[in-house]
């Protein structure tokens, strides 16, 4: 990875639909050669801000950068350096994965002397070279996002910028595209930017996360020091009447939250500390003991987790609200 070079750079970056602050001047420096991660509820941002870098809508406010190049002054240069998959399928279904590939190659101009051993490389890094010559109508949703990630890849771009790559796809198919962008980023030497709700794509993958709600970066740093903020591991308690007053003394009890009968605990060495514990708190129904995640992160600093509706509902919902002036 290049410390060195900032090959994304956006300064006080906002976009506004009508009344909605859809992004809210957003600060970024991603280096060459790292994956990025844009990690929050559906609705917060995400999307919008991968749309602006792409040169699909223009910013309100503030500058982006793209490999050297403004993203208003210079898109046609912005474009030839990216690559890009979309939430939604964009491959053609009554054409081959081979066909779809082809017309890519025309669009981006790939020179005809190199498609071929292009197809070939780009097939065989997502384990589609058995079904190149099948139509995309017969793929499974995993097969069809490998295509789409071949296909992003297919004219050599600098960054490829992935919006929710995983979504909609089962756990077994979700785990197998992990391991190809790890792939494509260890062979073809792309810069990834990322868009996520998912916590564990962006704790597996990223090499940095932005954590994102309502248009603002929150925090942003690696997976680890993100969880570190919370300062201890996580113990959820149900309790038949809590009897809190003597934990609040304990010096390893980072944290308190209740909800009714459920506890929860941020507490540092809780190995150690959990018969003790126990042993305070009254009538223990269950126990669940566990490391941070980057939704506790998000909870730390919002105050809710990260919700997993529908992509595209949160944000129109905004929209839709701020049009009728409500909240």
């Amino acid at each position: 990875m290049n410390d060195t070079r900032p090959i994304i750079e956006t300064l006080g970056l906002t976009k506004r639909f009508g009344e909605l602050q859809a992004v809210d001047h957003i600060d970024l420096s991603i280096r060459e050669g790292e994956v990025f991660g844009l990690l929050g509820p559906n609705g917060a941002g995400k999307t919008t801000t991968l749309s602006m870098l792409a040169t699909l809508l223009k910013p309100t406010e503030g500058t982006a950068k793209v490999d050297g190049h403004d993203v208003l002054t210079e898109p046609a240069a912005v474009r030839k350096s990216i690559g890009i998959v979309f939430q939604e399928p964009s491959s053609d279904d009554i054409l081959t994965g081979r066909e779809n590939l082809y017309l890519h190659a025309l669009m981006y101009g790939v020179d005809r002397r190199i498609r071929e051993q292009r197809f070939r490389e780009v097939l065989k890094l997502v384990d589609l070279e058995d079904r190149a010559d099948d139509q995309v109508k017969k793929y499974s949703g995993g097969m069809r996002r490998r295509l789409e990630l071949a296909r992003g890849l297919l004219h050599k771009p600098k960054i490829l910028f992935l919006d929710e790559p995983t979504l909609g796809l089962d756990p077994q198919a979700r785990e197998h595209i992990w391991q190809y962008i790890r792939r494509l980023v260890d062979l073809e030497h792309v810069t990834v930017i990322l868009t996520t709700h998912y916590m564990e794509e962006a704790e597996r993958l990223c090499d940095r996360v932005a954590i994102i709600d309502d248009g603002r970066i929150i925090a942003l740093d690696t997976p680890e020091r993100l969880k570190h903020i919370i300062g201890g591991d996580i113990i959820r308690l149900r309790i038949q009447n809590p009897q809190l007053g003597r934990i609040k003394e304990l010096g390893y009890v980072v944290k308190i939250d209740q909800a009714g009968d459920l506890v929860t605990l941020t507490v540092k060495d809780s190995g150690v500390h959990l018969q003790e514990i126990l042993s305070l708190v009254g009538d223990v129904k269950s126990v669940e003991l566990r490391t941070p995640t980057l939704n506790d992160v998000f909870l730390h600093f919002t105050g809710h987790e990260i919700r997993g509706d529908n992509a595209e509902g949160g944000f129109f919902q905004r929209v839709a609200r701020a049009r009728s002036g409500g909240n």
